[in-house]
């Protein structure tokens, strides 16, 4: 079973064979919901099955001489809906799939982000025709499938804005030395006055959002952030209703989606949402 199946309504879903005639199923349907992109070389086929507009599954697999699919492997994605800034961008390929992790470094914060290509099928095209690509936008998204509302804490008033502290991290990833100096010293005092608070006080009541590495896969992530927009839908195949959330953590825009019986607590605008999520994203190629 895929870990995060359940995130996109599929809680009904629980043996390894349900599962597999589900994936199968979709797989070899020919229905406007299913975009297809087949490699006449190589058999490859990708067929990206939209349960709603914002989430569906992306499916890998070979098609046999009868037109039939036998899948590979699959996916469950969330489609993103706003571009956060990165640069340093590189696509890795995840063993013998055709399917990738993306690597890349924040503009806000200057963190490395890995999450997985959810348009696989978008990346294998442009390198089977023309071999080289220019990476232009990336929407971060993300599942979920357990996860918290949280009430929101006081803003600090003395908090560095974000362009001026963009500036300075791009400042010193050019080679400025005073602005390394700064960002040091900003890190050490803000260190210094967390060391005290936390004394005293609880660690979500000073920690106003974070983005985290969580366990050891790298694309899996311990997020806490403000939510920004909230959205409702429903798997029509399974009748399960799911929330959409659209995150700001630590600079960083990602909207998640969890199952509406995994989250505890009501999501309202300007609460916030934690819980462990698997990164993914779209990549826009030019």
């Amino acid at each position: 079973m895929h870990a995060f199946l359940r995130a996109l309504g599929f809680k009904a879903v629980d043996t390894d064979k349900e599962e597999k005639l589900v994936v199968n199923a979709l797989a070899n349907i020919h229905t406007p919901e299913a975009m297809r992109f087949e490699n006449t070389k190589d058999n490859r086929v990708f067929v990206m099955y939209a349960l709603t507009k914002e989430m569906g599954l992306a499916i890998s697999g070979v098609s046999d001489p009868k037109q039939h699919v036998e899948v590979e492997f699959y996916a469950p994605y969330v489609v993103g809906t706003r571009n956060t800034e990165v640069n340093n961008i590189s696509i890795e390929r995840l063993g013998d799939r055709e399917a990738y992790e993306v690597v890349c470094e924040s503009v806000d914060n200057g963190t490395t982000l890995i999450f997985y290509l959810i348009n696989s099928m978008d990346y294998y095209n442009v390198l089977k025709n023309r071999g080289k690509l220019e990476l232009k936008e990336v929407y971060l998204s993300a599942l979920s499938t357990a996860g918290i509302i949280m009430l929101p804490n006081v803003k600090s008033k003395v908090e560095v804005s974000r362009d001026s502290r963009k500036n300075m991290i791009e400042a010193a990833r050019n080679g400025d030395t005073q602005a390394m100096e700064n960002l040091t010293i900003g890190e050490f005092e803000m260190f210094s006055k967390l060391n005290s608070r936390i004394r005293n006080e609880d660690i979500y009541s000073i920690v106003e959002s974070s983005l985290m590495p969580c366990g050891v896969e790298c694309d899996k992530y311990m997020i806490v952030g403000e939510i920004m927009g909230i959205k409702r839908v429903e798997n029509g195949l399974y009748e399960e209703e799911v929330w959409v959330l659209s995150v700001d953590a630590n600079y960083v825009k990602v909207d998640v989606a969890i199952n509406a019986s995994d989250l505890l607590g009501e999501p309202q605008i300007g609460r916030r949402f934690k819980g462990q999520i698997w990164l993914q994203g779209i990549v826009n190629f030019e």
